[in-house]
């Protein structure tokens, strides 16, 4: 490759990044194909068609433009990128090849602990998910997702006052969310401490105010510049709506079914049933009230939670 063609896929490049950033993202496109055609080996501009393939949800073509960038010149960015288009696609074993590969690069690349975290999660090995999520707290303490992807870990495996310890401990030590508290509070629900989880749902309502909708989480996200990892949250408002059907649904067969039922502590067969689909019915309000709230209706949110309070005394 001769020194002209470096010089015009350094020009074409340029042209690429004007563009880019004025958004207009067609002549991008244009520009950096240019840039990659008149030298091959141009690896900022096989970068740039491959971040801005994957910001436009083409990940088989951005795949391939950062595979393209990481052949050239290995380092720990390109590596997580084209680790983030392994997962999207769902090519799990080549996506832990090279996020290990970016790990051994730089061991502090918080984002490709977080990514394995996500990876294990979708192998359902949610102890292996709570390491690397461990590692994102020892290089960021405070770091939110760490945080809840650590105590969501610690959950799955049923280690539920541990879990509720991590929560304790990072509310206690720095302001953290509400997404934080609510978690909490589900915890509390897990351990049948259901005062103090309906204190903390109810203090969560009851600051609607500063309490960001959960739907304005994912917008803001959409329209961070990094964009890789926000693309699997892009089902969750689905999730959201199928969900409070179904608990609308359940709660609405419990409440219809419902005959006398004479038992009590007093050793009589099938009470401790009883009692534990007493328990899952409180906590099915108490989720499906604060599905309401992040749908924007704390109306709705507060109606049901009151509800709860009701039965949960009803039942004591």
């Amino acid at each position: 490759m001769n020194v002209s063609n470096l010089e015009k896929a350094k020009k074409y490049y340029q042209l690429g990044k004007v563009a880019e950033k004025q958004k207009k993202f067609q002549e991008a496109f244009r520009c950096f194909e240019i840039s990659s055609k008149e030298d091959s080996r141009f690896r900022p501009s096989l970068l740039s068609l491959g971040i801005l393939y994957s910001r436009f949800g083409k990940s088989v073509k951005a795949k391939e433009f950062f595979q393209r960038a990481h052949d050239i010149s290995s380092d720990a960015v390109v590596c997580y990128n084209l680790a983030c288009e392994f997962f999207k696609l769902k090519e799990y074993p080549l996506c832990y090849n090279v996020l290990k590969e970016c790990m051994l690069l730089d061991k502090k690349f918080l984002k490709a602990h977080l990514l394995m975290a996500y990876l294990y999660q979708k192998k359902e090995e949610p102890d292996k998910a709570a390491v690397y999520f461990q590692n994102v707290l020892k290089i960021d303490k405070t770091n939110r997702v760490g945080i809840l992807g650590y105590a969501a870990s610690l959950s799955d495996q049923k280690q539920y006052e541990h879990a509720l310890y991590v929560i304790q401990h990072y509310l206690k030590k720095y302001n953290m969310n509400s997404t934080v508290k609510e978690l909490r509070g589900t915890l509390l629900m897990q351990l049948g401490r259901t005062e103090e989880a309906y204190q903390d749902y109810s203090e969560l309502i009851k600051s609607e105010a500063q309490y960001t909708k959960f739907t304005e989480h994912l917008k803001k996200a959409r329209n961070e510049p990094e964009q890789e990892l926000n693309k699997a949250l892009s089902d969750v408002e689905q999730k959201i709506r199928i969900k409070t059907k179904l608990l609308e649904k359940k709660l609405s067969s419990q409440k219809s079914s419902k005959v006398e039922n004479v038992s009590s502590d007093n050793g009589i067969e099938g009470n401790e049933d009883i009692q534990e689909e007493n328990q899952k019915t409180l906590k099915d309000m108490m989720d499906l009230s604060l599905l309401h709230l992040f749908q924007g209706d704390s109306d709705k949110a507060l109606e049901l939670l009151l509800q709860t309070k009701k039965n949960k005394q009803k039942k004591d």
